[in-house]
């Protein structure tokens, strides 16, 4: 999907009750530019999250995947540098959970 689309769907449900989120990185982020432009008339607010510490997320891996052995919780935690959306998805691609 690319932001024009992104941007076209956000302008056709602006004064709707539907909620669209979207996640960018900080470094070449789409909201700095020329797309924020382009949601004229639409809500928006941008939340800044650290990401998180090696014992956060070695707590999330186990929360999120209790059957997880912790070696593969304490070295998936450091792979995704602190994304926690990318944690989960790498526990699960070790889990068979595709």
């Amino acid at each position: 999907m690319t932001l024009t689309y992104v941007a076209a769907l956000a302008r056709g449900h602006a004064k709707s009750r539907a909620l669209l989120v979207l996640t960018s990185r900080a470094d070449g982020d789409p909201l700095a530019g020329g797309f924020r432009a382009s949601l004229a008339g639409c809500a928006l607010m941008t939340l800044d999250i650290a990401p998180l510490t090696d014992a956060d997320a070695v707590a999330v891996a186990g929360g999120l995947f209790a059957g997880v052995g912790g070696r593969s919780r304490a070295s998936a935690s450091s792979v995704p540098g602190g994304n926690p959306l990318l944690l989960e998805q790498l526990l699960a691609h070790r889990r068979g959970e595709r």
